[in-house]
């Protein structure tokens, strides 16, 4: 297990930083040598990129469009706010937590005072902009579709949200205008690197933030004690690809839920609940009668308690490993939202919006 968190973020001051000179004072701003190479490589790792400058947007804008690199920034803070308030800003909007983010500057100023307002957030000094993809906080173990496709998904998750803005439907509307359908299946070998990345990443919607070696998860894979689940995603706006994870461990008449969790990219819609309950009802169908899961409180993932409780699972002790295990019948009646259309590979026919 890494004991230091991968970077999910890069944040980029611009002058003498992203290119030589100041776009204020009119100088003549060349991109530096190798940037470019540097802004694709950790982009085609599934490292997302921001703008933290003290600049006039338009300018700034038109800078990085004449150098064809803009398109490689999400939620770029380009302004005379401070560095610390345009950190939080991207962090807060593209809801990652500050551990999780970058911060690269030529100001020895800006850098001390990001390190003493803002110490989780890691700083870079700009001379050392090439070296970057060498640190391991920068090369991700793995890398999947979905890593390659991330600044992707955010920009039209974006998009998804402005249409949602500006529609004139209810949510529950918008939300069956969308097309969402959720595909529910056992996991294969092939979906190895994604299980392994979304347990690395994944910290809100995480049950226990227990992070499985790559043994383990091979063998729960290929062991008939356990079962592995996947769940893949997609609307009209973005394929999210395998979004969700739950690893349960049988035992007779009793299935336990070791690990479960979704990403993030796709919370409040709901889709945690129902993959929960699309796990409940494999181990009622496999013949369990007692339905476990497994919580460890961590910084971020306190929905996940919610979600136990409101699915009917309540507290029945903790044990020696710091796990608190919730339990109730694995048989639970559930409504599928009418907006989601479900399949699986488990289910013959399509999983109906009716009660179960």
């Amino acid at each position: 297990m890494k004991t230091e968190k991968e970077i999910k973020c890069l944040i980029w001051d611009l002058d003498n930083t992203m290119w030589t000179g100041t776009l204020a004072e009119n100088d003549s701003c060349r991109l530096k040598a190798g940037m470019m190479s540097i802004l694709q490589t950790l982009d085609s790792r599934g490292i997302l990129q921001s703008i933290a400058s003290a600049n006039e947007i338009e300018p700034a804008m038109a800078e990085l469009n004449k150098h064809d690199i803009s398109r490689y920034f999400l939620q770029p803070q380009i302004s005379w706010n401070n560095k610390i308030k345009s950190i939080t800003t991207i962090a807060r909007r593209l809801d990652l937590a500050l551990n999780t983010i970058g911060f690269i500057d030529d100001e020895p100023f800006e850098l001390a005072q990001v390190r003493e307002l803002l110490p989780e957030v890691r700083t870079y000094p700009a001379d050392e902009y090439l070296r970057l993809p060498e640190l391991p906080e920068f090369n991700p173990q793995f890398v999947t579709d979905e890593s390659r496709r991330r600044r992707e998904m955010y920009f039209h998750t974006e998009q998804r949200k402005v249409a949602e803005r500006n529609c004139n439907w209810n949510r529950a509307e918008f939300l069956k205008w969308t097309d969402t359908r959720l595909h529910f299946r056992r996991a294969r070998e092939d979906d190895f690197s994604r299980i392994m990345e979304l347990m690395n990443r994944t910290s809100q919607l995480n049950a226990t933030g227990m992070i499985y070696s790559e043994e383990s998860v091979r063998r729960f894979l290929g062991d008939s004690a356990h079962r592995v689940y996947v769940a893949l995603l997609k609307d009209r706006f973005v394929d999210y690809g395998k979004i969700g994870v739950a690893i349960c461990q049988q035992h007779e008449r009793k299935w336990r839920v070791l690990s479960f969790l979704v990403s993030c990219r796709v919370l409040g819609r709901g889709i945690s609940s129902v993959l929960l309950n699309l796990v409940r009802r494999e181990a009622h169908n496999e013949g369990a009668d007692l339905f476990e899961a497994c919580y460890r409180e961590q910084k971020r993932n306190r929905r996940m308690l919610m979600l136990y409780s409101l699915s009917g699972l309540t507290y029945s002790g903790d044990e020696d490993n710091g796990l608190s295990i919730y339990s109730g019948f694995s048989y639970q009646k559930y409504s599928v939202p009418k907006w989601l259309t479900i399949t699986s590979e488990m289910i013959s026919e399509k999983v109906s919006s009716a009660t179960d």
